[in-house]
């Protein structure tokens, strides 16, 4: 009798903990649909080349990036040209608004990199993350954030 009460008091627990389980989960759904959709922007960054920190030679990278930008708003609406009657939005003027900013900060980000670094794999996935902590700082103020830096053209020399 001992042992059929034990029993019983497990499936117990069990069931009690299954049922919280799909509770919270359920609660989390919720709580993930009634937040504002997230909008994934591809923005381009045109060329650029830029000289490295070193001190005993000359050496530059080329480099041509894309960023994944995610937010409340398309950064990628501007590229038609049009003047459509969107208003309002911190970003109405699509990826050119930030475009001065995200490269200055790519310029300084990058510049302060050594050639041996950059020569290797684990080098060129920190700068990955130097950037996007730089572009995020010029990003933030609107709730945009880069989600992934992703290197198009990668040249050093």
């Amino acid at each position: 009798m001992n042992k059929l009460m034990m029993v019983f008091v497990l499936v117990a627990l069990a069931a009690g903990a299954g049922a919280t389980f799909l509770m919270m989960h359920k609660g989390q759904k919720a709580h993930a649909s009634a937040e504002a959709p997230k909008i994934v922007s591809v923005v381009p960054l045109e060329e650029r080349t830029v000289n490295l920190a070193d001190a005993n030679a000359a050496h530059y990278v080329r480099l041509v990036l894309e960023l994944e930008v995610v937010g409340p708003v398309s950064l990628e609406a501007a590229k038609g040209g049009g003047h459509g009657g969107h208003g309002g939005g911190g970003a109405s003027g699509g990826a050119e608004k930030y475009r001065a900013r995200l490269m200055d900060r790519l310029i300084f980000t990058v510049g302060r990199q050594r050639y041996a670094t950059l020569i290797t794999v684990k080098g060129k996935e920190h700068l990955k993350t130097e950037l996007i902590e730089a572009f995020n700082e010029v990003l933030k103020a609107d709730e945009l954030e880069v989600r992934e830096v992703l290197f198009t053209d990668f040249v050093m020399e």
